[in-house]
């Protein structure tokens, strides 16, 4: 059965210019990807050129009884967005926010302490962490107009609760001369959620409710394409969540390096590399498989987000979706788990840039 080794995290990502590659049972101090060398081979160029490639993502998604979420901020130096997508879990009903920034630093690269924040009055995200304290908190507040609600909302992430578990990776991207750096975590969140317009409060209560994030650092070609799967929540009374991502920057040894993880509990399950395929189309069925037995896996979606930006030579075409997965998952002490209209968000980009 397939198995990946997690091993100590490095005390730094790049060393003597050089990434070290693999996959870590916790995070370094800093998500710095910038201090690598020879990115030219031996072609005297400045790296500046390279890092002007380097772009940033967090993502965190939630569930609670009521709703399912995804809070995404994306730095690119030149070009940064927030966006809050809500959907309605009894109605399958999508509310989306979105704000855009030009120059700016957005997403901070130090992993001990930080707040990431944006200052829009009517679209307001904050995402902030504290490792000390072993605490990671999402804080959104969202105008809407006459065709949709406002809403506010507050989650809780502790790292020391029994069910959370994180995973970091370091892969090449897709070759060794650059990288992709990826911290994913999830566990029991609290908190609530406020839909501002109807006054509808909703309490989010640990044995209810789970989130889950991913925050990336990596090298992008100038064309890219990534398509990731999310899921968090409860099976048989134990936290399940997992983060599966494949994209044109995977590396080219994928069996050996790459992001993917199962969480039941607090236990870790690294994936394998997986076939992802949409026979129906985009927005129909997709299916997910891998070679080793421990994915099998369809997904059907609800209700989706589809959106086209374009901004001088920047071009994204996006569809964020959320839908329920069924079909079977392996850990890695051999155990199947049997899912059966499990909620999550799945993401297609394609950005040229």
């Amino acid at each position: 059965m397939y198995t990946r080794e997690l091993t100590a995290p490095p005390e730094k990502i790049i060393q003597d210019g050089k990434p070290v590659f693999g996959s870590f049972s916790a995070a370094p101090d800093r998500l710095d990807i910038s201090d690598i060398t020879n990115h030219f081979h031996d072609l005297p160029l400045l790296p500046v050129f390279s890092n002007f490639r380097i772009r940033a993502t967090l993502s965190f998604s939630f569930l609670t009884d009521a709703y399912i979420g995804i809070v995404e901020l994306l730095d690119v130096k030149y070009y940064c967005f927030a966006e809050v997508i809500l959907w309605n879990r009894q109605t399958g009903k999508r509310h989306s926010y979105r704000s855009v920034f030009g120059m700016r630093r957005l997403l901070s690269k130090n992993l001990n302490k930080a707040i990431c924040s944006t200052y829009m009055q009517n679209r307001y995200v904050r995402v902030g962490w504290d490792r000390k304290k072993k605490r990671m908190s999402l804080y959104f507040n969202v105008k809407g107009d006459s065709t949709k609600p406002s809403f506010t909302g507050a989650f809780l992430l502790k790292s020391d609760s029994p069910d959370y578990a994180e995973l970091f990776s370091v892969t090449p991207a897709p070759t060794k001369k650059k990288c992709a750096a990826t911290l994913c975590g999830a566990g029991a969140i609290k908190g609530s959620l406020t839909n501002i317009t109807s006054g509808a409060f909703h309490k989010c209560t640990e044995e209810e409710s789970s989130g889950l994030f991913v925050y990336r650092r990596a090298y992008y070609k100038l064309r890219s394409k990534l398509e990731e799967l999310t899921a968090t929540g409860t099976v048989n009374g134990q936290k399940l969540s997992f983060h599966i991502a494949a994209s044109s920057i995977s590396a080219t040894d994928s069996a050996t390096y790459n992001e993917n993880v199962l969480y039941t509990d607090s236990d870790i399950t690294p994936l394998p590399p997986v076939k992802i395929t949409h026979p129906f189309g985009i927005e129909g069925k997709w299916i997910i498989q891998d070679t080793e037995s421990m994915i099998d896996l369809f997904f059907e979606p609800i209700s989706v987000n589809h959106r086209i930006d374009s901004m001088l030579i920047l071009r994204s075409d996006y569809h964020v979706m959320y839908g329920m997965f069924s079909g079977d998952l392996k850990t890695k002490d051999g155990t199947v788990i049997h899912l059966k209209d499990f909620p999550g968000i799945v993401r297609k980009q394609s950005l040229r840039m």
